[in-house]
């Protein structure tokens, strides 16, 4: 313990411990640091990025005392018990009245918070089996979870009013950019459902940091209908960060389509938000042989082929389906048949449990797991991925709900908890 009269400067360290050894932890609140160790007479602490700030009551002589500091970022250590220990130091001034004693704790506790005092470039790989239950690493934002459903590799965060960016990587593609999330730099695509903060805030910072890092222009697609907003939006940001944020900007209306190119047609579908809103489906397309062609000698196919006969045809399987925000309405709609074929569909389910109703989640433009499990059938999906949950879940809420869905969707749906 040290005795701090009036301006001085303390030393506190934090730790932490995480459960995998190369990931790293962030710090909530530096503290709540024992305000009883702190500052004698019950003091608050706050850390706010790398900024830590406090105030309480001083020692015997009453005096008012305030304080700030920075926070170095953490440095992994593994231990023998096959963990990382994480520990940051906090260099801190205080201002006294003349006469008052500060007493500081060395030592101080860690909880969980949105601020990330150890950047991670790569998240942690764990790769989840295709049947029951739900799967995925458990990372600090702005890294992301990384799961592999259905034999396709995902990533992304998502949480109901806060942030939603999910990515595939093998595509390049994102579905929202979130608060941008600092995989989403690597997407050279990206499709916005809807103009909702938790889904679009991060835009103009994923287009600014794709310039940074000298990537190729992005591709941004939105819905039509906020198109000429999404670029007055930009032409502000350009006016303010005195930048030129390129970037290739699509309208795309419910039921046109964008080429990815490699043999991938990207669809959007109608879903139903309090905003315009809409989805998308990624087909495969690819030349079949005519059913009346199959089996017939290759010799005789050729030549079919070379008198003018078209043995083949366009098939167009869908492979991945978004649907961003939105009510039962849409695997209701007859015209988004596609989506409930895809083999993945990633979809959202804001709300697990009767603690909200089916009405109240319809009135603000989500759904509600009850739906989907009272018109299961009407899902054909190989896997389905619940995204958007509220922030009002544990994440054990959210696993036991997945674990406890009966059939036909028993084992083949999961959930993307990162965030929670």
């Amino acid at each position: 313990m040290h005795s701090l009269p009036q301006w001085r400067t303390a030393t506190v360290v934090c730790a932490a411990l995480s459960s995998h050894m190369t990931s790293h932890v962030r710090v909530c609140s530096l503290a709540r640091i024992a305000a009883r160790e702190f500052v004698p007479n019950c003091a608050s602490v706050c850390c706010f990025g790398r900024r830590l700030q406090f105030q309480g009551r001083g020692g015997g002589g009453g005096g008012g005392v305030t304080g700030c500091g920075a926070v170095d970022r953490f440095a992994p250590r593994a231990s023998t018990e096959g963990v990382a220990a994480m520990a940051s130091i906090a260099t801190v001034q205080v201002e006294t009245e003349p006469d008052s004693d500060v007493t500081f704790a060395v030592g101080c506790r860690v909880s969980s918070s949105s601020f990330l005092l150890a950047p991670q470039d790569k998240p942690v790989r764990k790769k989840v089996a295709p049947g029951p239950g739900y799967g995925q690493t458990k990372l600090g934002r702005p890294t992301t979870g990384e799961l592999e459903v259905g034999g396709f590799s995902i990533e992304g965060v998502s949480v109901g009013g806060q942030e939603t960016c999910v990515m595939l990587p093998a595509l390049k593609v994102a579905f929202d950019s979130g608060r941008c999330p600092g995989r989403i730099i690597d997407m050279d695509y990206v499709f916005i459902t809807h103009a909702h903060m938790d889904h679009i805030g991060g835009l103009t910072m994923y287009i600014a940091s794709r310039g940074l890092k000298k990537k190729k222009v992005p591709t941004v697609i939105v819905p039509k209908c906020i198109k000429a907003t999404v670029e007055k939006l930009l032409a502000v940001q350009r006016e303010l960060d005195e930048s030129p944020l390129p970037v290739n900007l699509i309208g795309m209306d419910i039921g046109e389509e964008f080429d990815l190119g490699k043999g991938l047609i990207v669809k959007a579908f109608k879903t139903y938000h309090v905003v315009p809103s809409q989805g998308y489906v990624i087909y495969t397309v690819k030349q079949k042989l005519k059913a009346e062609h199959v089996g017939l000698p290759g010799k005789e196919i050729k030549a079919l082929r070379e008198s003018g006969v078209e043995v083949s045809e366009t098939v167009r399987i869908s492979e991945v389906a978004f649907t961003g925000d939105t009510t039962s309405g849409f695997f209701l709609d007859e015209a988004n048949e596609d989506v409930l074929h895809a083999k993945l569909l990633i979809m959202e389910s804001t709300f697990l449990d009767d603690s909200t109703s089916v009405e109240d989640a319809n009135k603000y433009g989500h759904m509600h797991l009850f739906e989907v499990l009272a018109h299961a059938d009407k899902f054909k999906n190989k896997d389905i991925l619940f995204i958007h949950f509220s922030a009002r879940y544990q994440q054990e809420d959210i696993c036991k709900a997945i674990e406890n869905i009966p059939a036909p969707l028993q084992g083949r749906v999961h959930a993307l908890t990162e965030g929670f």
